[in-house]
């Protein structure tokens, strides 16, 4: 076999295993180089030797090298295998070259390989040669080369191909893959490999792989490894073997082939690492069908120990929870891997590995079980493993009386909040039929006025008129007399009519504008009643909608005839201002005042919609209405009214 030792400048070359004794087989002077790369016997017991700087061929106990000089391309050789036709194939750093009825051909990436440097060579039972380059896969069948661009461009370090015709590649530190049915699948350490390196593969007679890495050398079962590719497992369970084993160093050689046989005499795995050869006898491993006990040794709730024999609780002013567990075995306990959950709030495993803590915090309120369990190294689990009950107490916002007491507050907030709505429904209410019935009694009254005054005064009127005709008809000579006492008469008729017509609707509002009729309202009201009306009046024709200033003059209409009919006051002031978008009305009067409450108000509206009616006009218009009076102190009413909300 190839060695690397300490000293090669001193011995090197190719060193004999025989009767268990190394003995030096080839100097430097009879191989091309003492740095040994790839060693393979053809079917013809002729052994063929790769090295640094060239080929050499071992037969009839004399030695070849074949070199450029007699038409070996390759300086560095790292592969050699034979096919079914009996053709030698050698990988090099120059590409791929095969031996064929006593000549040499040389194949690169012009003919079709993905790169010229080839590091291992394997052919399939279906005659298929499997090329695996620095720059990736290729296979060799009928003459013609295959890329597998599928597959990614990770340096592949060995072939292997099972009883069942499955192909496993190795990688510097990109898993195993698998393919089958022409299809890969990569398997990793995250996966439950131990290592991603896979320098070589060799299966023993148990159907576990042994595969070298970096790391060490670990196994695996190949049935794990088919299950989890095909979706039928979660991950695959590993064990690994290092110099806590008796390795002299765990680092394992790969990169040449071979990288590692198995014995046809015994069975026995040979690996080369950095300091030697490991031999491993799959038959002294036996599978563990023990499972391995679990044991709970510590639980701290804010990282305070506390006893769990009886279980544990953890009150809402904590706040985190850690649980120790181990597995107690003999048999490579730092491999043990676990699992765990919460029963109650986790509803499957969680995968912990080899960790031996289970963290977790803010836990929500309740009961649950901490049920942790464990696999020894061959993957045989002890599903029952060791439990412990958490009480988690919720804190006094979350307990069932607080809720309790939270919804009846709700439910008697929402009666009140409820109560309070009818109550003011049934008040707007009142209110809406108390106003319709004043809008009623308002209009009564005031037909029961015009009426009267048609009655009193213009039906009086031209009844008068009436009998003067009648009475100059009868009377044939001279009725200049009752003539002028008919004009007199039928003027006073006219008046009447002017006056009902301007009380139902004033013409100079229509006529002569909103500052007009006002100014003409209290001209005449002043020059009517016993009270020295004053009055300060902007222009503010324009500044109300048309529709609005029949409502602005009731409510000055109205002010003005509360005070002459019930303030008893010797003085009076109006005063209206319009000044950036305001419209403000402001009407005085030194009389007997009133008390502004409901009853007052209502006694004062007595005679018509009263201080109710400028109200709800003065709602209609958008204004803000503030009546301030009180008993012998007079009155004062102030309207404003802003532009933008008409």
């Amino acid at each position: 076999m190839g060695a690397w030792r300490e000293g090669l400048e001193k011995r090197g070359g190719l060193d004999k295993y025989e009767n268990g004794v190394f003995t030096n087989f080839a100097a430097k002077n009879q191989i091309t180089s003492y740095l040994v790369t790839s060693i393979f016997k053809d079917r013809d017991g002729v052994l063929w030797i790769g090295a640094y700087g060239g080929l050499t061929r071992y037969k009839d106990g004399k030695f070849t090298q074949f070199t450029k000089e007699n038409n070996f391309v390759g300086e560095e050789v790292y592969a050699i295998t034979q096919d079914f036709s009996g053709n030698l194939w050698f990988g090099t750093e120059d590409g791929l070259t095969v031996l064929r009825d006593g000549f040499f051909q040389n194949f690169t990436t012009s003919d079709g390989l993905p790169h010229d440097e080839v590091k291992f060579l394997l052919e399939t039972e279906d005659q298929t040669l499997w090329i695996a380059t620095r720059g990736g896969l290729a296979s060799f069948k009928d003459g013609k080369f295959t890329n597998h661009s599928e597959l990614p461009q990770i340096q592949i370090r060995s072939i292997y191909e099972d009883a069942e015709g499955t192909l496993w590649f190795g990688t510097y530190d990109g898993g195993l893959i698998r393919r089958k049915n022409a299809r890969f699948k990569t398997i990793a350490v995250k996966d439950g490999l131990h290592d991603n390196g896979a320098f070589q593969i060799l299966e023993d007679d148990f159907g576990r792989f042994w595969i070298s890495s970096n790391r060490g050398i670990y196994r695996v079962s190949r049935q794990e490894l088919n299950e989890f590719a095909e979706g039928k497992r979660q991950s695959v369970m590993s064990v690994a073997y290092g110099a806590e084993d008796g390795m002299l160093d765990a680092e394992c050689n790969g990169g040449t082939q071979p990288a590692g046989f198995k014995s046809k005499r015994d069975g026995s795995l040979w690996f080369p690492t950095q300091k030697g050869v490991v031999v491993i006898d799959p038959k002294s491993v036996s599978a563990g069908s023990q499972p391995t006990n679990v044991v709970i040794e510590e639980i701290l709730i804010d990282r305070k120990t506390v006893s769990h024999q009886y279980g544990i609780e953890i009150l809402p002013a904590n706040d985190s929870l850690e649980i120790r567990y181990t597995g107690l075995s003999f048999v490579k306990p730092e491999q043990i891997k676990f699992k765990y959950k919460l029963e109650g709030l986790d509803e499957d495993w969680i995968d912990a590995g080899t960790q031996r803590t289970a963290y977790f915090s803010h836990l929500p309120p309740g009961d649950y079980v901490f049920r942790v369990a464990a696999a020894n190294v061959d993957g045989v689990w002890n599903e029952q493993g060791a439990t412990v009950k958490i009480s988690v107490k919720p804190p006094f916002y979350r307990t069932f009386w607080f809720l309790a007491l939270c919804i009846i507050g709700a439910f008697g907030l929402v009666t009140i909040v409820f109560n309070s709505r009818i109550r003011n429904l049934e008040k707007a209410h009142a209110a809406q039929e108390e106003f319709s019935r004043r809008l009623l009694a308002s209009q009564e009254q005031e037909r029961q006025r015009i009426a009267a005054e048609l009655h009193d005064s213009l039906g009086q009127e031209l009844l008068i008129i009436k009998n003067w005709a009648l009475l100059g008809l009868r009377n044939k000579t001279d009725s200049s007399e009752q003539l002028g006492e008919i004009s007199e008469t039928a003027s006073q008729a006219i008046d009447e009519v002017r006056e009902i017509a301007y009380n139902l609707r004033p013409y100079h509002l229509d006529e002569l504008g909103l500052t007009k009729a006002i100014e003409s309202m209290l001209d005449r009201v002043s020059k009517s009643a016993k009270i020295a009306f004053a009055s300060e009046i902007d222009l503010i024709d324009g500044f109300l909608p048309k529709e609005a200033q029949i409502n602005f003059y009731r409510i000055v209409q109205e002010c003005v005839n509360n005070i002459v009919k019930h303030s008893g006051a010797t003085e009076a002031e109006v005063k209206i201002k319009r000044s950036d978008g305001i419209l403000r009305l402001s009407v005085w009067d030194n009389g007997q005042g009133f008390e502004t409450d409901s009853l007052a108000l209502k006694r004062a509206g007595q005679s018509g919609f009263g201080l109710a009616g400028i109200s709800e006009r003065a709602r209609i218009l958008g204004g803000k209405l503030v009546i301030n009076s009180a008993n012998g102190e007079g009155t004062v009413v102030n309207l404003t009214i802003n532009s933008k909300d008409l």
